[in-house]
């Protein structure tokens, strides 16, 4: 049975405040991000013994700090705790550094690249209305005699709309590829 392990980061509040608003603008809550942020470590960083040393970020100035809870388990821990030990830190020290880089590097998805994606999504879904309308259309049509130029009127449309679709798709791809360029948590800061 894997039960759930508890690690804590204290952070500044300013980075405390970073954090949320970096989970608020990727959608999700910071125990999410949390938890991806941790995966992420792993996954770039555990596979290899070649470590290169976590550098020490020097805190926001800000006196009061705020505790972020991450819950992880069991093997994501040991996970974890192995990479850690194999820096000669310890847990704690660790999760504080990878925070922080990860909040210096700021590889998550920012405000604009959201708004971006927003608007690429709200783009997609006006094209899906005029599929939906072309659609009802033709079936409509097909209740009726239909005749030979309605029909390739139908399928320009179609056309029309898919190829609105591939650039849509072209654009998402492309700023996804600019988004993963930089997804790597970089140790050396």
């Amino acid at each position: 049975m894997l039960k759930n392990k508890i690690l804590h980061v204290r952070l500044s509040e300013e980075d405390a405040h970073r954090w949320f608003k970096l989970a608020k603008a990727q959608g999700v809550t910071s125990s999410v991000l949390s938890r991806r942020l941790i995966q992420t470590f792993l996954n770039d960083h555990s596979q290899t013994e070649n470590f290169r040393e976590l550098e020490p970020i020097e805190p926001t100035k800000s006196t009061s700090r705020k505790i972020l809870k991450i819950r992880l388990t069991e093997n994501e821990y040991f996970n974890f705790s192995k990479v850690s030990k194999q820096l000669c830190m310890s847990n704690q020290e660790c999760l504080v550094r990878v925070v922080r880089a990860f909040l210096m590097n700021g590889y998550v998805i920012s405000e604009n690249e959201s708004e971006a994606v927003k608007l690429y999504v709200q783009e997609l879904r006006k094209i899906g209305v005029n599929l939906n309308q072309i659609a009802k259309r033709i079936n409509e049509a097909a209740a009726v005699e239909v005749s030979s130029d309605l029909v390739r009127a139908a399928l320009s449309e179609i056309h029309a709309v898919k190829e609105k679709i591939r650039i849509q798709e072209n654009q998402i791809e492309n700023f996804l590829k600019q988004t993963r360029g930089r997804s790597k948590i970089d140790l050396q800061i």
